[in-house]
């Protein structure tokens, strides 16, 4: 069966698009759970990279992970790696050699990539990186009682190249922010030139791999609903 590919409310800014069917849900859906990785009961650590670093194939828990700017992580799959906390300054990057296996991500709570941040595997195919995000930073957010210290955020000029599940996150796209794979997130804020690009070789991949992912339908509100 095939995996919806939106997001519950999608607030779109300057100079951004949506193509394709934009035929409201007929209700709102549920996301299921995402259920930790074993990962989840390492003992936590807490890491500060600069420069190049690099992660062999295995399963890590950061309680957080800061890149300074210019640095680098390459990452051999197959890897599991729980984020409690995530920070990339500018100008970093994330590189994933999917060639014996796929990257899952897991966040629990700020995920937050500063200008000009790349995260993607060697090839750019959004199946060899996959982000589980469980933060929830809508709970309240439209009462202005949300989370603010729980950004999830891809600030300008910043590229990532996954499959990105974060059923109850605000995700907002800064300008010139650009997902390449599929998003599903309680809330896009959607600001000016940025873009998500679904890869339609994701609804191809076959029952031997997780479900399927297609675009199903968009439901738009105004910033005044």
């Amino acid at each position: 069966a095939a995996r919806e590919h939106y997001a519950m409310i999608v607030w779109i800014g300057v100079n951004s698009v949506v193509s394709g069917s934009t035929t409201p849900l007929a209700e709102e859906k549920e996301f299921p759970a995402i259920v930790l990785p074993a990962a989840n009961a390492l003992p936590g650590v807490t890491s500060t990279m600069t420069g190049a670093n690099t992660l062999v194939s295995g399963d890590y828990h950061f309680t957080d992970l800061t890149m300074r700017s210019n640095s680098t992580l390459n990452i051999t799959g197959p890897a599991t790696i729980v984020l409690d906390s995530f920070t990339s300054a500018s100008n970093t990057n994330i590189n994933i050699n999917a060639t014996n296996g796929e990257v899952n991500f897991y966040v629990k709570g700020k995920f937050d990539m500063n200008s000009n941040t790349v995260i993607s595997s060697t090839t750019q195919k959004p199946k060899d990186l996959r982000f589980w995000v469980t933060t929830d930073n809508y709970t309240g957010y439209e009462t202005g009682t949300g989370n603010p210290a729980l950004p999830v955020n891809m600030d300008s000029n910043t590229n990532l190249y996954a499959i990105v599940y974060a059923p109850n996150a605000v995700m907002n796209l800064d300008s010139n922010g650009h997902i390449y794979g599929t998003l599903m997130s309680k809330k896009i804020l959607w600001n000016s030139n940025s873009g998500i690009h679904y890869d339609e070789a994701l609804g191809r991949l076959g029952n031997t791999t997780p479900p399927r992912y297609t675009t199903k339908a968009w439901k738009e509100f105004t910033p005044a609903q």
